[in-house]
C-alpha cells in the first residue's frame, strides 16, 4: 500500500472508529463512513475489502493501540513478594483507568459488542482480545506459582470485573446523593472512583495490608 494510501486508511478508521462508536457498527452504513470521510464508498472496498473489512480494522487499530501501553508496562509487572505484586496490580489498574479516560470511543467499541453489535464477525475477541487478556496473566504466572498471590484469588475474573467498572463509568457515569449524574469529567469524581475501584481490587485479591491512595 502507498504511502497515501496509507493515510487515507487511517484516515478512513478514524472517522469509522468515531461513528461506530457512537452508533454501532450495525446502524452505521458504508455511505455514512464515505461521506464523513470525503470518499467514495469504492475507496472504502478498495483499501478494506467492504464495511466488515473496514470494522476489523478499526478493532484492531484500537486493540493495537492498548497493547503499545500494555506492552511497556509488563516489564514492571514482574513480582517477586506479595507486597511487590500488589505494587504491580494497582500499577495495572492505573494504566488501564488512565487509558480508558484517554480513549473513551475504545469503551464504547467494546460495549457495542457486548450488546452484540457485529456478532457475526467473530474473529475480533479470539485476535485480540483473548491475546492482551492472556499476555496480563502470562505477567502474573510466576508470582502465582510462587505463592506471591493467594490462590483463592481470582486474577482473571477481577481483570473482567475491573475492565467493566472502568468503562461503564466512563460511559456511564454514576448518581450522586441529588441524583445527578456524575461521570469522568468531573474530576473529584474521577479520582473517588479511582480509590474504590483499587479498593475493591485490593481486598477481592486478598492482597497484603491495605490500599492507601498514594
Amino acid at each position: 500500500m502507498a504511502s497515501s494510501d496509507n493515510q487515507q486508511a487511517e484516515h478512513i478508521i478514524q472517522v469509522a472508529a468515531r461513528l461506530i462508536s457512537a452508533l454501532g457498527y450495525d446502524a452505521t452504513s458504508t455511505q455514512q463512513i464515505a461521506e464523513a470521510a470525503g470518499v467514495q464508498p469504492s475507496v472504502i472496498q478498495e483499501l478494506f475489502g467492504g464495511r466488515q473489512g473496514l470494522y476489523v480494522a478499526v478493532m484492531k487499530d484500537a486493540f493495537e493501540r492498548e497493547r503499545v501501553t500494555l506492552d511497556a508496562l509488563l516489564d514492571d509487572l514482574r513480582c517477586d513478594d506479595p507486597a511487590d505484586c500488589a505494587r504491580a496490580i494497582h500499577l495495572l489498574i492505573d494504566r488501564q483507568i488512565d487509558f480508558t479516560a484517554r480513549h473513551p470511543y475504545i469503551s464504547a467499541l467494546r460495549t457495542h459488542r457486548w450488546l452484540a453489535d457485529a456478532i457475526h464477525v467473530d474473529e475480533i475477541e479470539t485476535r485480540y482480545t483473548v491475546p492482551l487478556l492472556r499476555a496480563v496473566l502470562d505477567a502474573f504466572e510466576p508470582a502465582m506459582a510462587a505463592g506471591h498471590l493467594s490462590k483463592d484469588a481470582d486474577l482473571k475474573y477481577t481483570l473482567y470485573f475491573t475492565n467493566w467498572c472502568i468503562q461503564a463509568f466512563v460511559l456511564g457515569g454514576m448518581l450522586d446523593d441529588t441524583g445527578t449524574t456524575v461521570t469522568s469529567v468531573d474530576e473529584g469524581a474521577w479520582q473517588l472512583f479511582r480509590v474504590r475501584l483499587h479498593q475493591m481490587v485490593h481486598r477481592n485479591l486478598l492482597l497484603p495490608g491495605d490500599y492507601s491512595p498514594p
